[in-house]
């Protein structure tokens, strides 16, 4: 992924426009931030730390360095099973584990076509 298709996910997540965001940056149009998401490899390292406090982001979260932080819908659901009774935590525990499971099962047995 590159940096502008970055910039264009954490806009939209936070539900900016370019409009909205080129005011941010001082922009009086939107096509500076068009062409950054749609060519965003070639930026300086200004450009990118101007995008990132205009977007409320680390530099690190807008060159893709580290993890975003969890969503407010995980936190969400961390609380809700943190409150949930002990026979619901481990159902839910087992749930997640019989999808681990399945999820190596068909890692195990993917037929790779790539390979002679």
């Amino acid at each position: 992924m590159t940096i502008g298709e970055r910039i264009k996910d954490i806009r939209i997540e936070r539900g900016l426009t370019q409009e909205d965001l080129a005011k941010r940056m001082g922009y009086k149009t939107r096509s500076a931030i068009c062409q950054v998401e749609r060519n965003g490899d070639n930026i300086t390292s200004d450009r990118i730390a101007a995008f990132a406090e205009a977007l409320g982001v680390s530099i690190q979260t807008l060159m893709g360095w580290e993890e975003p932080a969890p969503s407010a819908s995980a936190m969400d659901i961390a609380k809700a099973f943190e409150a949930a009774d002990k026979e619901t935590q481990e159902m839910v525990k087992r749930l997640l584990s019989y999808k681990t499971m399945l999820e190596k099962i068909m890692k195990d047995t993917e037929v790779d076509h790539g390979k002679d």
